[in-house]
């Protein structure tokens, strides 16, 4: 859902900031003498007349799409600029009836873009919550893991069913490489009955450390060792938290 407003938005600012045919206003704050070729088409687009290529004198010719003609009076319809050997040398105006004048978006079709927004923003929002969510829960299965010593064996995949008891964190990285993650845990120093490290805040509480695996959308493989948690401790529990594939 958060992919699908992103890319309605940004299609829709994409839309909203291309190039419409210029105001008159527009237009002469644009030009100026000595401009090249190129600078006007980056600043007005591909000219009627085609973009000239040889030297000497040459015109450039904008007018707007036929039904933008739709101010029933005298009044601009466009633009000529003229160059020699490809730089702007002078312009002028063109008039006729009807004149130009910019369409503009029914009120609807002009609120979208800020109720996308408005939608991209709840669902960053709603997304930050549910992280938010997801990890707190995740710390409490950890912290119940870790009080019970458990090691779900079967659950782990397949490089880390070795796992027991006795083995060490520097065993598991030998033979599942290195970890992708440590920090530490706070918890209950009744549950770590051990000795437990502290955290790095002020002022420090009790924690545990933790060594994790990260696995393709999101999965992670979470080894909580013993105190003094060192490559020679041995593993006192396991959790494994499975991928999310649709939030890849």
């Amino acid at each position: 859902m958060k992919t699908l407003l992103l890319v309605c938005f940004s299609v829709l600012v994409a839309c909203a900031s291309a190039n419409a045919f210029p105001t008159e206003r527009e237009m002469t704050a644009k030009l100026r003498r000595g401009m090249t070729t190129h600078e006007v088409v980056s600043a007005f687009g591909q000219p009627r007349t085609g973009i000239p290529t040889l030297p000497g004198l040459s015109h450039m010719r904008y007018l707007p799409p036929l039904a933008e003609l739709t101010a029933n009076k005298e009044g601009y319809i466009g633009f000529e600029i003229e160059l020699m050997d490809g730089r702007v040398t002078s312009w002028r105006t063109l008039r006729g009836n009807p004149s130009y004048a910019p369409m503009t978006a029914p009120p609807e079709v002009m609120i979208l873009p800020w109720l996308l927004k408005i939608g991209l923003v709840g669902a960053s929002v709603y997304g930050a919550i549910l992280a938010f969510k997801r990890r707190r829960s995740e710390d409490r299965s950890i912290i119940e893991a870790y009080k019970d010593r458990l090691i779900p064996t079967r659950e782990l995949p397949i490089e880390f069913r070795f796992i027991t008891h006795e083995t060490t964190v520097k065993q598991v990285i030998e033979k599942a490489g290195p970890y992708s993650r440590r920090r530490k845990l706070p918890i209950d120093p009744r549950i770590a009955t051990t000795g437990y490290i502290y955290t790095d805040d002020s002022p420090g509480r009790p924690a545990i450390a933790l060594f994790g695996w990260e696995m393709p959308f999101d999965g992670a493989v979470i080894l909580m060792p013993e105190y003094p948690f060192t490559g020679d401790s041995p593993i006192r529990a396991a959790f494994y938290r499975s991928p999310r594939p649709e939030e890849s």
